[in-house]
C-alpha cells in the first residue's frame, strides 16, 4: 500500500467537495452548483502475459509500472430527493508525483464537476411543468464511514521458470495427432484505493492466475475444431496438473472430431454443474443486479422487476451471492472480495429462496433508488474506463431436494417418453456464454455433448450451443443433483470485465433449444503442400 496515493486522494477530494460555482442566467437569476458527494477510485495494476504456440514463445510481457488509473465521480442535487452525476477517468504517475498528479486531477475535476451540473439541469428540465418520475434522477444511499487497510503479501513470479514450464508443455503436446496447440498464461495483481468526501478510506488487494490450453484438430468434413481447458484461480497451477489436463483435453478432442454434429431442436437436457452455473449466471444473475430493475431500457424485459417476495422460480431452487467465500472442495474461489469499489463491505445476499425472490444485488446508486443500504456488490474493471455497477461476486445455486445423477438420467428418459423424443442431451463443460438482458435472450456454448437414449446408452455429439429466454428456462427446471461444481471466470457487462465465481449442481431442464454451430464459425483446413 502506497500512503502517497491516499495523501493525493484526500487532498483533492476534500478540495473538490468544497467547490461552489455561481452561474448568472440571462434573466439575472443565479444558480449555485456544488457537489454533495465526491468519490475517487485508484487502481494500481501489475500484469504478466505469456503466449506459447507449438513450443515457441510468442509473447512474454511484464507490466510493472502502469500509470495509476483513477475514476472520479461527482454528485450534485440531493442524495435522497434526486440528483445527477459527473465522472471522469484519468491517469497519474506511478510515483504519484504531486505536480503531475494534481494537474491530471485538476483537468478531470473540471470535466466531472461541469458534467454533473449539466446532467442535473438536463434531468430537472426533462419533465419541467409535469410530474417527474423517480427514474428521472439519480440517488445515493447514506452509508457508514469505513476505514479498512488490507495487509498485502507481495507475490513474486519467476518468469524464466514459467516460460520454461509452458514451453515444455507446448512442445510435449506437439507429439499428439492434432493440428497444433496455443497456450496462454496471465498473472494479474490489482491494488484498489477508495476515498470519498464522507471520510471512507479503503485499501484492498487482489491477485489471480488465468491459464488456457487450446488445441485444434481436423474434423471429418475438413473443419478446424478447437477444444480448450481453462484454469482460473488464486493459485498458480503446477506443471503436472496442466500436463494431465492437457492430455485429457486432447483425448476429448480426438473423440469430438469423430462425433456427428447434433441437429437443431428442443430436447430435455441435463447440464453439468459447470454449465448450469453459467446458465444461472446469464439467465438469473444478471437480472438480479438491481440497476436492471429500474433503468429505462433494462427494466422492460427483466423477469424480476417488481417481484420481491413473489415466486419467480421453481420451489426447489435457491440462489445466493456471497463474496466472502474463499474456497470450495480445496479449490480457491477467484471472485471473493472484502470490500466493493464504493468502499462497502461485501455481504452475503439471499437472492432467491425456495423459488421466491428475496433481494437484489446493490450499489450505492441502486440502493438510493430503492431507499435502502448497499450490500457491497458495486464493482468495475481494473483495466477499463467504466464506472461501478451492481455485479455478481460468488453466485451459489442450491436445491432443497438434491438427487443422485443417475436419478436425473432416469427423469430425463421419462421426459423423452413424454415428448416423444428418441433421446435427450447431457451437456458437460462450457466454453463461453453471453446474455442480452434488454432482449431477454441468452446463449451458452457446450464444451462436450452427449445424447442419452431412452435405453440408457450415451453417444457423443459435437457443434452445439444452447439458446433460450430466462422465463422459459427457469420455469422448466425439474431437478438438481447432489454434485456441486465451482467455475471461476470473468464477465464483461456495463462496468467492464470483472472476476466471477459460480457454484451449481447438475441441473435437469424439461426442454431447451439447441442450435448447431454454423460451419462459418470454424476455420477451414487446407491440405498440406509439402513433399514430406
Amino acid at each position: 500500500m502506497n500512503p502517497n496515493v491516499f495523501d493525493f486522494m484526500k487532498r483533492n477530494v476534500n478540495s473538490l467537495i468544497g467547490a461552489k460555482k455561481i452561474v448568472d442566467k440571462p434573466d439575472k437569476t443565479k444558480v449555485v452548483y456544488s457537489p454533495y458527494h465526491v468519490s475517487l477510485n485508484i487502481k494500481d495494476l501489475r500484469n504478466y502475459n505469456l503466449n506459447v504456440l507449438n513450443g515457441g514463445i510468442y509473447d512474454s510481457i511484464e507490466h510493472l509500472d502502469y500509470p495509476l488509473r483513477g475514476l472520479l465521480q461527482v454528485r450534485m442535487g440531493d442524495s435522497m430527493k434526486g440528483g445527477s452525476k459527473g465522472k471522469g477517468f484519468f491517469r497519474i504517475p506511478h510515483n504519484v508525483s504531486k505536480e503531475a498528479s494534481d494537474f491530471s486531477f485538476g483537468e478531470i475535476a473540471k470535466v466531472a464537476f461541469w458534467g454533473a451540473a449539466k446532467d442535473l439541469e438536463k434531468r430537472f428540465s426533462k419533465n419541467l411543468g409535469q410530474k417527474s418520475e423517480r427514474e428521472d434522477f439519480l440517488y445515493h444511499s447514506k452509508e457508514q464511514i469505513r476505514n479498512f487497510i488490507q495487509t498485502k503479501n507481495p507475490i513474486k513470479i519467476n518468469i524464466p521458470e514459467i516460460e520454461n514450464m509452458f514451453r515444455n508443455l507446448s512442445s510435449g503436446f506437439n507429439n499428439y495427432e492434432i493440428l497444433g496447440n496455443d497456450l496462454s498464461f496471465e498473472f494479474t495483481e490489482v491494488d484498489n484505493y477508495f476515498y470519498d468526501s464522507g471520510g471512507s478510506k479503503v485499501f484492498t488487494t487482489d491477485s489471480f492466475y488465468s491459464t488456457y490450453l487450446g488445441f485444434f484438430a481436423k474434423s471429418k468434413d475438413g473443419l478446424i475444431v478447437p477444444h480448450t481447458f481453462a484454469w482460473r484461480s488464486k493459485d498458480l497451477p503446477s506443471s503436472d496438473f496442466l500436463l494431465k489436463k492437457g492430455h485429457e483435453t486432447i483425448k476429448q478432442l480426438e473423440k469430438i472430431v469423430k462425433a456427428p454434429r447434433e441437429k437443431n431442436g428442443e430436447y430435455p437436457i441435463i447440464l453439468c454443474g459447470e454449465n448450469a452455473g453459467v446458465l444461472f449466471h446469464e439467465v438469473v444473475g444478471h437480472g438480479l443486479e438491481a440497476h436492471r430493475n429500474y433503468l429505462q431500457g433494462m427494466d422492460e424485459t427483466n423477469l424480476f422487476k417488481d417481484k420481491l417476495n413473489q415466486k419467480v422460480a421453481p420451489c426447489l431452487l435457491s440462489l445466493h451471492d456471497d463474496p466472502s467465500l474463499k474456497e470450495f472442495k480445496g479449490k480457491k474461489i477467484m471472485s471473493s472480495y472484502i470490500y466493493d469499489d464504493e468502499g462497502i463491505p461485501a455481504e452475503k445476499v439471499e437472492l432467491i429462496k425456495g423459488g421466491v425472490l428475496k433481494d437484489l444485488l446493490h450499489s450505492r446508486e441502486s440502493a438510493g433508488y430503492f431507499k435502502r443500504n448497499s450490500n457491497g456488490h458495486s464493482r468495475y474493471s481494473h483495466a477499463d474506463t467504466r464506472e461501478p455497477h451492481p455485479r455478481m461476486g460468488v453466485l451459489v445455486a442450491q436445491t432443497n431436494n438434491p438427487l443422485p445423477f443417475e436419478d436425473l438420467k432416469k427423469m430425463l428418459k421419462e421426459e423423452c417418453e413424454k415428448a416423444n423424443k428418441p433421446y435427450g442431451l447431457f451437456i458437460k463443460g462450457k466454453s463461453h456464454g453471453w446474455v442480452l438482458p434488454s432482449e431477454s435472450f441468452y446463449s451458452t456454448y457446450a464444451k462436450e455433448a452427449f445424447r442419452i437414449y431412452k435405453n440408457g446408452t450415451m453417444k457423443r455429439v459435437q457443434g452445439i450451443n444452447v439458446v433460450g429466454t430466462p422465463h422459459n428456462t427457469l420455469s422448466n427446471i425439474l431437478a438438481m443433483s447432489d454434485n456441486t461444481m465451482l467455475e471461476n471466470g470473468f464477465c464483461g457487462a456495463e462496468s467492464g470485465l470483472v472476476t466471477q465465481s459460480i457454484m451449481a449442481p447438475d441441473t435437469l431442464i424439461k426442454g431447451l433449444e439447441v442450435n448447431r454451430i454454423p460451419k462459418e464459425e470454424y476455420g477451414r483446413y487446407y491440405e498440406d503442400i509439402s513433399n514430406k
